[in-house]
C-alpha cells in the first residue's frame, strides 16, 4: 500500500522532473509484484540476518538502498499512528504502524506545506490515507441537488432517519478509534469500538440505497457563492433632523426580540413553496417538511441559536446567483435579472424576521408606499396614478408634470452604513440590529423573503425627505388638486413616481432631494429609463425642467405596475398585449394530444386567470373580452389547429355551473364586476 502511494506519486511528479534514480525506482517497484513489498515499517529497521528469514524474491537491503537511492522520507502526518490491525476483538489483535507516504526533496520544493492525514479506519484494517498538497487553483465541487420526487417514495422517511442517525454514527466511531488510536491497551475502548464497527456495517446498506438514487440526480454548479453585491462605498452621512415622525413603539420593539419559539419556526419552514429553486445545499423546503419529524429538533436548535447569539455560519448564508431573462431574447447582461437561490434554513431566520417587522410597517410607511404594507394593494397605486393623469393628453387646466423615476440596480447598491443610521433612528432595538447585521452581510438579494421590506423602509425615508424639502422650501407647489393631501409622490418597491406643478422652481426641489437621496442611499436614477411627463405646459418650461431634471420626456400610454398607464378611458389597442399573452400560451400548448378534460382544466385554471390582473383594474373593453372567450372556445372544442365551427355545446351552457348541466367556466365579464366591486 505504502509502495503504491510512491509508485502514484512517480507517475506524477516524474513529468515536472521530480524523481531521481527512475531507472532504479522502475527496478525495484514497478517490475516486482506488490505482495513482496511486506512489512515496509519493518523494511526500514530488520537487519541483514532478519532479511535472510523472509521469503521475499527481492532483499530488504536492496529496497532500503533503493529508498536511499531514490532519497526520499516521510511526509509529515497527522491523525493515527498505528495504520493496519489485524482481527482487533476485544484484548485480540494487533495494532502497528505500516502504511506511509514518501517523497523527495524536489517534491517538498515544489508543494510546500503538503502533508498526510491518517483516518479512523473504521471496518477496514488499513487506515485511509489522504495527501494535501496545496494548489495554485482548486476547482469547485459540483453541488448536490434534492429532487422533490423522492419525498413521494415510501422509503423516503425511512432513509433519511438512518441517515440522519448515521451521521452521528459516524462521528461517534471515529472519535472512539482516536482514542483507541491513543490508549490501545484500554479494555473498554476496545469493546466499545467492536461495537460502533457492527453498528457502522448495519448503516452502510442503508447508505448505499440512499446513495443509489442521490446518483441519478442532476448537479448544479454552484456558481457565485458570494453573491455579495451589498455596496459599502462611502457616502454622506444621513441628516435625520426633522425628518422621521413616526418611530417603533417600545412595546413593539421589545415584542420583536420575544423568545423563538418551536411553532414559529414550523410555520415559516412549511409556509415556503414546495418547488421554490434550492440553495448552494440542494435541499428544498418541501424536504424539510416532508421529514419534519426527523430534522424539526435539529432545524429548530439551528435557528434559535442564531436568535440567541446573532451569529450565523457564512455556509448558512450562501447563495446561488440564477440570472433571469427580463425580455424575450436578451443580448446584454443588462437584460437579466439576478435572482438569489438561499439555502432553506437561511429563509427559515428571514422569514421570520420579516414576519415580525411586517407588522410595524404599517405605523412607519406613508400610505403614498403600498408595497408589502399588509392591508395595502399595488391596484391602489395604480388606481391612484391613472387618476392623477387623467386628461393629460389636454392641454387645459393649470400646467402640471409627472416623474417616473427607475433607480439603477436598486437591491446592488443600497450603503451599509445608511441602514445602520437609519434602524438606529427608527429605535430598533440594539439586539435586533445585532441579529440582521448577520443576516445582511450578503446584501439586499432579490429571492431573500425579507429584502422587499427592508427596501420599503428605505423607500420610505426618500418620501420623508421630499417632504421635508417641501416643507423647508416655498419654491414647491403641489400638482393639481393634491395641495390638501400633500401628495408629492406614489411608490411601489422601486416605482416611484413624482407629482409637481409644471413649473421649474418645483422640479429644482425634486432633483435636489433625488441628489440627496443618492448621497445618503447610494440608490442612483437610472436616466435611461426615468422619464417625464407633461401636461398644458408651455415650451420654453418644458426645456427649462428638462434641462433640470435630465429625463426624457415620453406621452401616454406607458406601462406601469404591469398595465397600461393612460390619461382616458381604455380601448381595444391598448389591451392587445393582453389577447397577445393568451394567444401565445395557448400555442404553446399540444391541445391535439390532451383529453379533453385536460383543455377544459387548462381553461379554468391558467387562460381564465390570466386577464384577472388587468381585470381586477380596469373595466376591459368587451371586445377584449369577446376575443379571450374566443380563444378559449377554440382551445376546448379544437383538436390542433383552432377553428370556427367545431363548438359542440353553445358557450352560453359551457358558462353554466357543473350542477346544471354546464362545464364551470366563469363569465369573464361578470368576474370582471365582481373584481371591480372589490375596490368598494
Amino acid at each position: 500500500m505504502v509502495c503504491s502511494f510512491v509508485y502514484a506519486h512517480n507517475r506524477y511528479t516524474q513529468r515536472r522532473g521530480l524523481w531521481s534514480n527512475l531507472a532504479l525506482h522502475k527496478h525495484y517497484i514497478r517490475n516486482r509484484p506488490w505482495s513482496l513489498l511486506g512489512d515496509f515499517n519493518a523494511a526500514l529497521n530488520l537487519d541483514d540476518k532478519s532479511v535472510g528469514s523472509l521469503n521475499f524474491d527481492i532483499s530488504i537491503r536492496e529496497f532500503k538502498e533503493c529508498v536511499e537511492d531514490i532519497k526520499v522520507s516521510d511526509v509529515n502526518y497527522t491523525g493515527l499512528k498505528f495504520t493496519w490491525n489485524q482481527k482487533l476483538k476485544g484484548d485480540e489483535g494487533i495494532l502497528k504502524m505500516i502504511d506511509r507516504i514518501m517523497a523527495n526533496i524536489e517534491f517538498y520544493d515544489s508543494f510546500v506545506g503538503a502533508y498526510a492525514i491518517f483516518q479512523p479506519y473504521r471496518i477496514s484494517d488499513h487506515a485511509p490515507a489522504v495527501l494535501k498538497v496545496p494548489m495554485v487553483s482548486n476547482v469547485k465541487p459540483k453541488t448536490f441537488k434534492f429532487s422533490n420526487v423522492l419525498v413521494h417514495d415510501t422509503r423516503f422517511k425511512d432513509l433519511v432517519k438512518e441517515e440522519w442517525s448515521n451521521t452521528r454514527l459516524r462521528i461517534e466511531v471515529d472519535q472512539v478509534q482516536r482514542d483507541l488510536d491513543k490508549d490501545p491497551y484500554n479494555q473498554v475502548l476496545r469493546e466499545e469500538e467492536v461495537a460502533y464497527v457492527k453498528a457502522f456495517n448495519d448503516a452502510l446498506l442503508m447508505e448505499e440505497r440512499f446513495l443509489k438514487q442521490k446518483a441519478k440526480i442532476e448537479w448544479l454548479r454552484v456558481g457565485d457563492s458570494n453573491s455579495a453585491y451589498f455596496h459599502k462605498g462611502v457616502h454622506q452621512t444621513l441628516n435625520s433632523d426633522n425628518l422621521f415622525c413616526n418611530k417603533l413603539d417600545s412595546n413593539v420593539a421589545s415584542f420583536m426580540i420575544r423568545s423563538m419559539s418551536n411553532q414559529e419556526v414550523k410555520e415559516a419552514i412549511f409556509s415556503m413553496g414546495n418547488d421554490k429553486s434550492p440553495g448552494p445545499d440542494g435541499y428544498t423546503a418541501d424536504f424539510f417538511k416532508e421529514a419534519w419529524d426527523i430534522v424539526s429538533n435539529d432545524v429548530t436548535k439551528a435557528v434559535k441559536e442564531f436568535f440567541t447569539n446573532g451569529t450565523l455560519l457564512k455556509e448558512v448564508n450562501h447563495t446561488i446567483i440564477a440570472l433571469i431573462p427580463k425580455i424575450a431574447s436578451p443580448t446584454r447582461i443588462n437584460d437579466y435579472q439576478p435572482i438569489s437561490c438561499c439555502n432553506v434554513i437561511y429563509k427559515c431566520i428571514s422569514k421570520i424576521i420579516a414576519n415580525r417587522i411586517k407588522d410595524s410597517l404599517k405605523t412607519l410607511v406613508s400610505p403614498n408606499q403600498s408595497a408589502f404594507v399588509p392591508g395595502r394593494r399595488i391596484s391602489d397605486n395604480i388606481l391612484l396614478t391613472q387618476e392623477i393623469m387623467h386628461n393629460y393628453h389636454l392641454d387645459r387646466g393649470p400646467p402640471r408634470c409627472a416623474f417616473k423615476v427607475d433607480s439603477q440596480k436598486a437591491y446592488d447598491t443600497v450603503d451599509w452604513a445608511f441602514l445602520r443610521k437609519f434602524y438606529l433612528v427608527l429605535d430598533f432595538t440594539l439586539e435586533w440590529l445585532l441579529g440582521l447585521w448577520n443576516v445582511w452581510k450578503r446584501g439586499l438579494r432579490q429571492g431573500d423573503p425579507l429584502s422587499p421590506y427592508i427596501f420599503t423602509l428605505i423607500m420610505e425615508v426618500f418620501t420623508l425627505m421630499l417632504q421635508r424639502k417641501v416643507r423647508d422650501s416655498n419654491l414647491f407647489t403641489y400638482h393639481r388638486y393634491y395641495d390638501k393631501l400633500k401628495l408629492t409622490n406614489l411608490c411601489f418597491a422601486d416605482d416611484l413616481f413624482l407629482f409637481a406643478h409644471g413649473d421649474a422652481n418645483s422640479a429644482c426641489v425634486i432633483m435636489a432631494c433625488l441628489d440627496e437621496f443618492k448621497g445618503v442611499s447610494g440608490l442612483v436614477p437610472s436616466l435611461p429609463k426615468s422619464t417625464a411627463y407633461f401636461c398644458n405646459v408651455l415650451n420654453h418650461t418644458k426645456l427649462a425642467i428638462l434641462n433640470i431634471i435630465s429625463f426624457e420626456e415620453r406621452h401616454l400610454p406607458v406601462k406601469y405596475l404591469g398595465v397600461p398607464l393612460i390619461s382616458s378611458r381604455l380601448i381595444y389597442r391598448d389591451c392587445k398585449e393582453l389577447i397577445d399573452k393568451v394567444r401565445s400560451r395557448i400555442q404553446d400548448w399540444k391541445n391535439k394530444s390532451l383529453l379533453a378534460a385536460g383543455r377544459l382544466q387548462l381553461i379554468r385554471s391558467v387562460i381564465g386567470s390570466m386577464h384577472v390582473y388587468w381585470a381586477s383594474v380596469f373595466i376591459l373593453p368587451s371586445r377584449i373580452l369577446l376575443d379571450i372567450e374566443q380563444l378559449m372556445r377554440g382551445f376546448l372544442w379544437c383538436q390542433g389547429d383552432l377553428r370556427k365551427g367545431k363548438a359542440k355545446v353553445a358557450w352560453e351552457v359551457v358558462y353554466l355551473p357543473r350542477n346544471e348541466g354546464g362545464l364551470g367556466i366563469r363569465r369573464l365579464d361578470v368576474f370582471n364586476k365582481a373584481l371591480m366591486v372589490s375596490h368598494i
